[in-house]
């Protein structure tokens, strides 16, 4: 595409310009796979290039391989990301069975994940700029090549959906705690897309927020990372810094940041009112009857 835009602009013919490609494969919040230590992947439209970006790529990465084509680059980065999103996807639907069959999911997976192969992938939020992203990227070229992707779109279904049934799951739990007051107060900890990140990008912990105001007047948030200056959903938040200083009736922990993980769970416990509980989607805390685990 940039070839042929380039082309078409500078009206140099293609066959004279020199094109390669490099997926991003940086993951945020990361110290160990960085730019440094993680594999690669390069390719481009001709030998020229190709050397090109391996003098250049050889000298900040340790290890550079070289795909077949610059559609063969590409496509590998945006399966990385679809299968990583399936793998999720799954766990969310076992999440969903398991809450019909009465059973924890964690039990259930702390159980399977002792056989050797087993993939220890866990339920939860889905978003970000590449993991929500990228299967839409893949099933609209598999459908311009003339194929109906199934199984990437149910994926991607369950979860976009999966703050929902969070809520559905959070509304029991105030029936069966018979938390029945016309003000139910909410907090929601961690809003960035995933752990130890400042970045809200397609961030499920806003869906979840606006599903969580048709049963709260008194909800708020709060993430350690927050830099909402410049956010569009700036007006939408309702951020409370200083939150140890109240009680709430449930308390949501949406993001794994090392900030929450350093809080014993007496820290939480203090922060309930009498009947309230604690709703741990990232399964940070030790059980215990007040806290529920998706």
């Amino acid at each position: 595409i940039c070839l042929d835009l380039i082309s078409k602009k500078s009206k140099v013919k293609k066959r004279d310009l020199n094109i390669c490609f490099s997926p991003e494969r940086i993951n945020p919040g990361d110290k160990i796979n960085n730019l440094k230590n993680l594999v690669k992947i390069i390719s481009g439209n001709s030998k020229k290039s190709i050397n090109s970006a391996l003098k250049i790529y050889k000298k900040v990465s340790k290890k550079v391989v070289l795909a077949e084509s610059i559609k063969a680059a590409e496509l590998a980065k945006i399966v990385e990301n679809a299968q990583r999103d399936l793998n999720i996807s799954f766990m969310n639907e076992l999440a969903l069975i398991f809450d019909k069959m009465e059973i924890d999911t964690n039990d259930v997976l702390e159980a399977a994940g002792t056989k050797w192969n087993f993939l220890n992938f866990k339920p939860g939020l889905v978003g970000g700029h590449c993991i929500g992203v990228d299967p839409y990227y893949l099933t609209y070229a598999s459908k311009k090549a003339g194929h109906i992707p199934k199984m990437i779109l149910s994926g991607r279904v369950i979860n976009n959906n999966m703050h929902k049934f969070l809520v559905s799951q959070i509304k029991s739990q105030l029936i069966k705690n018979k938390i029945t007051k016309k003000k139910i107060s909410i907090l929601l900890l961690g809003l960035s897309f995933k752990e130890n990140i400042p970045d809200f990008r397609n961030s499920k912990s806003f869906d979840l927020y606006e599903s969580l105001k048709k049963i709260s007047d008194k909800l708020y948030a709060f993430d350690p990372y927050l830099n909402f200056e410049n956010h569009e959903n700036k007006k939408k938040i309702n951020i409370l810094k200083n939150y140890h200083k109240q009680k709430f009736d449930v308390i949501i922990l949406a993001v794994g940041h090392k900030y929450f993980l350093s809080k014993n769970i007496n820290f939480y416990l203090r922060l309930l009112n009498k009947k309230g509980f604690i709703y741990d989607i990232k399964n940070i805390l030790p059980n215990h009857n007040k806290v529920k685990k998706l």
